[in-house]
């Protein structure tokens, strides 16, 4: 019931093209299970290593910032509806991917 629930909730989230009034562009983004997965392929990790490997991103990334976006490019999996109508498919949600590389596309 509560996946059902989500699921509508979201899929009414992603149809919505703008907010105020039409005024202002709006989009739904997604990095699948959690930030560490998408940024180190790795999952429920104790706080510990997050603080390690949130130190290691900075290090990484802090002043290159388009390494960043390069980085995020390797998950393309289309165009904002095809991103959307992929993870709802079967498991794909479970599987590491994002969308979120779109956002830099467009702007």
């Amino acid at each position: 019931m509560r996946n059902r629930q989500k699921i509508q909730i979201l899929n009414r989230l992603i149809g919505i093209r703008n907010v105020f009034g039409g005024t202002v562009p709006y989009r739904v983004y997604f990095f699948s299970s959690n930030l560490e997965h998408i940024l180190h392929d790795k999952i429920n990790l104790k706080q510990e290593e997050k603080l390690k490997l949130a130190n290691e991103f900075e290090e990484q990334y802090d002043y290159d910032p388009c390494a960043f976006v390069d980085f995020l490019r390797q998950f393309d999996i289309g165009d904002y509806q095809q991103s959307w109508d992929l993870m709802k498919e079967g498991v794909n949600s479970l599987n590491r991917n994002t969308n979120f590389y779109i956002y830099f596309n467009n702007n």
